[in-house]
């Protein structure tokens, strides 16, 4: 093959092989895995309630939950009757479960661990660190803010 010539073998090889997913990223827009909610094998569409303060609760496949207080909030695919955007036939639903005042140190979250492999090459902590886009789209019966974060595991 001779430089500036573009062989469709060798892009689908590379795309399709086994480069994706073994730590390229470049070839991922999309860092989430299970955006779309349609994999769920832990609980198999069954509501769970968050109730261990002191660590995460995996909810959908690749999706976990936190909550500084107990009992507070439940997670579930396709909570309700909810209907998903165009394009989504499920989605990652959240039920309040009694009436609270948070509090200053509360924390109520939904959260997804992304192997460092995948993220690698945003350069993140260097002067040519990419930047990123967090979207996400809520429907709520309860009044509030809601607010997204990207972190590394060392909070700085």
């Amino acid at each position: 093959m001779a430089y500036g010539t573009v062989n469709a073998d060798v892009i689908g090889t590379s795309v399709a092989g086994s480069n994706l997913g073994a730590g390229n990223a470049s070839a991922m827009k999309n860092r989430i895995i299970n955006g779309a909610m349609v994999i769920d094998q832990r609980n198999a569409g069954a509501s769970v309630t968050i109730t261990n303060t002191g660590a995460v609760t995996y909810t959908l496949d690749r999706f976990a939950a936190y909550g500084s207080v107990a009992s507070k909030f439940s997670v579930q695919q396709n909570a309700g009757s909810v209907t998903p955007p165009v394009g989504f036939t499920n989605y990652l639903g959240t039920t309040s479960l009694s009436a609270y005042s948070i509090s200053a140190s509360d924390a109520f979250v939904i959260l997804q661990y992304i192997e460092g492999y995948n993220v690698a090459d945003l350069g993140w902590g260097t002067a040519n660190a990419k930047t990123v886009t967090l979207s996400f789209q809520v429907y709520s019966s309860l009044t509030g803010t809601f607010g997204g974060a990207v972190r590394n595991s060392a909070d700085d």
